[in-house]
């Protein structure tokens, strides 16, 4: 029991009222409005392969339709992720991790890098997990 799916964010670790496993503490993985259920997991289950970013505001010019190589990064103190985006259309774009990153946590943004010049920024839509 929860005392409101609005008071949880993906990735979050502490006021989750639960004793922690002996192999490690427990973690927000998933929340699903519909059904109003806070799901908690392992660390391991909020990695990901990449995400799905939407609204995208292209800041520099666009370098092509074709997926490139860009450094990623997706929380505000998190560490910066190499691997490449891929456009999905003028609004969508997926970026692709080298190795799997997290936590994701849809609603924040998620911006790409190519060198240090900022190239394009968004608004995370979903995890990529498969």
């Amino acid at each position: 029991r929860h005392s409101g799916i609005f008071r949880y964010t993906v990735g979050q670790r502490r006021g989750l009222n639960l004793k922690d496993r002996p192999d490690g503490p427990y973690y927000v993985v998933r929340l699903d409005p519909s059904s109003n259920r806070v799901v908690v997991g392992k660390r391991e289950d909020l990695m990901a392969r990449g995400l799905r970013a939407d609204s995208i505001n292209w800041v520099s010019s666009r370098p092509s339709d074709a997926p490139f190589r860009a450094t990623i990064k997706f929380r505000y103190r998190g560490e910066e992720v190499p691997g490449h985006v891929v456009p999905v259309n003028a609004d969508t774009a997926d970026f692709i991790f080298d190795k799997p990153a997290g936590p994701i946590a849809p609603g924040q943004a998620a911006v790409a890098y190519i060198d240090d010049k900022l190239i394009l920024g968004g608004w995370i839509k979903e995890a990529i997990r498969d």
